[in-house]
Formats: structure tokens, sequence, C-alpha cells
């Protein structure tokens, strides 16, 4: 995929576009590239994703905006990328990517006496996210 193609469909999922991700995901399973749609569905989660866990100025805030987000890449997956599974397991594997993250960010602050506290706060997120990913994908 191009980097103008990327940077495309960056804006798609920013807009929330469901109607021209949907069409670029029938296009893209004509021609058997779903793998390309992946990767940039990957690329824009970690890229959103690590502006939500790692801007320590919206601590308070990150749990409601993952979980905003994770509502949004929900919605986009039943309804433009047909509960694929493949994008299922996509969206999983990049917000481990992200749990991974955040911990090595807050194992970093040793010196924040709120450190395990949102060690362990995040961790019960991410674990219930993960959860939910993996019982959508297997349904």
């Amino acid at each position: 995929m191009f980097l103008s193609s990327v940077q495309g469909f960056m804006m798609l999922m920013d807009g929330h576009r469901i109607k021209d991700l949907q069409t670029m995901y029938s296009l893209f399973l004509r021609v058997n590239a779903l793998e390309s749609l992946r990767q940039a569905l990957s690329m824009y989660i970690r890229r959103t994703g690590q502006g939500i866990v790692m801007d320590e100025e919206k601590d308070k805030d990150m749990v409601s905006s993952l979980l905003e987000f994770k509502a949004s890449l929900d919605s986009i997956w039943e309804e433009s990328f047909s509960k694929n599974e493949g994008f299922c397991i996509t969206i999983k594997d990049a917000f481990e990517h992200l749990i991974n993250l955040r911990q090595v960010s807050l194992l970093l602050c040793w010196s924040d006496l709120n450190w395990l506290q949102n060690f362990i706060v995040f961790n019960k997120l991410i674990t219930c996210v993960l959860h939910e990913i993996t019982t959508k994908c297997l349904h």
C-alpha cells in the first residue's frame, strides 16, 4: 500500500467514514489485498492509541478515551469490515501493543506515587477490552 493510501485510510478512520471504509474493504477483498488494509488498520490503532496512552497530561481521561476509541473501532469493524475475524485479531494485537507501551511508561515513572494504582487500573481496563475483543472474534 502506498504512503498516500495509508494517509487516506487514516483520514477515513479519523472521520469515521463507515461507507467509504466499507467500499475500500470490498475493493481490497476483491483483489485479495486485505492484508494491506489490516496493516493500515494496525498502524492507525497504534498511532491513535499511542496518543491516548502516552499523554500524561490526560491520564485522568485515558480510560474513557480508550473506551471511546474501542467503541469507534467496534463500530467500524462491524459495519465496514463485515466482522472479519482477521480484522478483529488485528485490533486485539494493536491493543496489546498499547498495553506494553503504557506498562513500560508506567514502570519508568517510579517517582510517581500513583504509578502502581495507574498500572493496576490500566491493566484491568485492558484486560476487559481484550476479553471483549476476543469474545467478539470467537462469535
